[in-house]
Formats: C-alpha cells, sequence, structure tokens
C-alpha cells in the first residue's frame, strides 16, 4: 500500500471511531449516571475520550510510518473503543 494511501486509510479508521464517539457522548450527557455500572457520566466521557485519542495518535503513526503494525493496531483499537462507546450508551438507554 502506498503510504498516501495508508494515511488517509488509517485518517478514514479515525473518523468512523468518532463519529460513532460523538452520539455515545451526547447520550451520556443527558443521563447523570449510570445506575447499572454505577459509574458517572464524567467517568465514562473521560474514558471514551482516552479511547478515542488512542485512534487518532494511530492514525497519525501511520501516516508518519506505514509500515509499522503499532500504528494499525492503535487505529483498530479506537475504533473498537467508538463501537464500544456507541454500544454501551445504546444498551444503556434501551
Amino acid at each position: 500500500m502506498r503510504p498516501r494511501t495508508a494515511g488517509r486509510c488509517a485518517w478514514s479508521i479515525f473518523a468512523v471511531s468518532a463519529s460513532a464517539f460523538v452520539p455515545a457522548v451526547a447520550v451520556n450527557i443527558s443521563r447523570p449516571q449510570y445506575a447499572a455500572l454505577a459509574a458517572t457520566t464524567g467517568d465514562v466521557v473521560v474514558i471514551n475520550a482516552a479511547l478515542l485519542v488512542f485512534g487518532w495518535f494511530g492514525a497519525l503513526v501511520v501516516t508518519r510510518r506505514p509500515g509499522h503494525p503499532i500504528g494499525w493496531l492503535m487505529c483498530a483499537f479506537g475504533l473498537c473503543g467508538g463501537w464500544q462507546a456507541s454500544g454501551m450508551s445504546t444498551r444503556s438507554t434501551a
């Protein structure tokens, strides 16, 4: 894969994870507390933001060094974190 294509792919993965993260934050802010998880909204938002930073940093690494596997792993971790954030916020509102 060309370096430019790899960078675009990595930033696209980050964009998908960020688009899953934004609705999760909106749902978390609209509710004062998770009753089942015993965690406050701030805790959940901070954890999800940390997962989003993994995706951002992974995209940055892949842009600079496309062959480095750590960048791709961090992109995947950020993507899974975005899906997890979206799933947890949807599950707790149902």
